[in-house]
């Protein structure tokens, strides 16, 4: 490691070559795969420690390499004492391997997981309130609604419920309502957009009225015992799955019903 920051030191100063110097790193590293610097203690190893030590601007760092946020040896506290740009810092928190950062679409959502858990030191550090709701999938909006509210996000309950994933809504059905959201449980689990309800949200999801018949229709092949491995359905109790089967028997055979009348059109 000792001749890999060697050579980081050398590196030129300027924004545009230590750019390109990154860019060019990560692509050997990618087609080299198998060396040791591409992974160390099991997981990738991302060298942002070692560019920052090297006297890489940290506004280019955080940028091309992201910055973890995570509870557990996240670096967001480096960054922020090397006076990361604000917007830099967010961008970087959300940055993906693919080297995109966050731009609303649903289906990134987890790297928004660590700007969720770091509101108030974001906000302490003088980030926008609403610059960072703009880094948070709604998911996440709504697990931390409260807290940001506090800080002055005015969200509106239901256009945030409105405007997110039906699986994430049922998902989080009964924060929703205790926080005043307007939802109807069948029309919601009537949407096409609703893949799937896992079976430990029942109790949930009867509580609040909703129809059994429109919750098995939503029950996924597999809490039914399909294997999709074998493409066949496990022998009783179904493994596992003996304790829906008990608890729920009505809703449980219409689900097994279902599946089977679709894995048959599907032969």
């Amino acid at each position: 490691m000792e001749a890999l920051r060697a050579i980081l030191r050398a590196v030129p100063k300027s924004g545009l070559d230590q750019g390109n110097f990154i860019d060019n790193f990560y692509r050997k590293i990618r087609e080299n795969d198998d060396t040791f610097v591409g992974f160390i203690g099991g997981g990738t190893y991302n060298f942002r420690k070692d560019f920052l030590i090297a006297g890489f601007d940290v506004n280019i760092v955080a940028r091309k390499i992201g910055v973890d946020g995570s509870q557990y040896g996240g670096d967001i506290g480096r960054f922020m004492d090397l006076g990361v740009d604000k917007q830099a810092l967010l961008d970087g928190m959300t940055l993906g391997r693919d080297g995109r950062i966050f731009s609303g679409d649903e289906k990134d959502y987890d790297r928004t997981y660590h700007v969720s858990q770091n509101i108030a030191a974001l906000v302490e550090y003088g980030c926008d309130i609403k610059d960072i709701v703009s880094h948070i999938a709604k998911k996440y909006q709504l697990e931390s609604f409260e807290e940001l509210q506090q800080y002055g996000a005015g969200l509106d309950i239901n256009e945030l419920i409105s405007s997110m994933n039906p699986d994430d809504v049922i998902e989080n059905i009964e924060k929703a309502i205790e926080l005043g959201a307007d939802v109807d449980v069948n029309e919601l689990l009537d949407s096409p957009e609703l893949r799937r309800v896992w079976v430990y949200k029942i109790d949930e999801l009867l509580a609040l009225g909703a129809d059994p018949q429109k919750i098995a229709a939503k029950i996924p092949p597999h809490e039914v015992g399909y294997n999709y491995r074998t493409r066949r359905f496990d022998k009783p109790p179904y493994n596992d799955l003996y304790g829906f089967r008990k608890r729920y028997p009505e809703i449980f055979r219409m689900a097994l019903e279902r599946v089977k009348k679709e894995v048959a059109e599907a032969a």
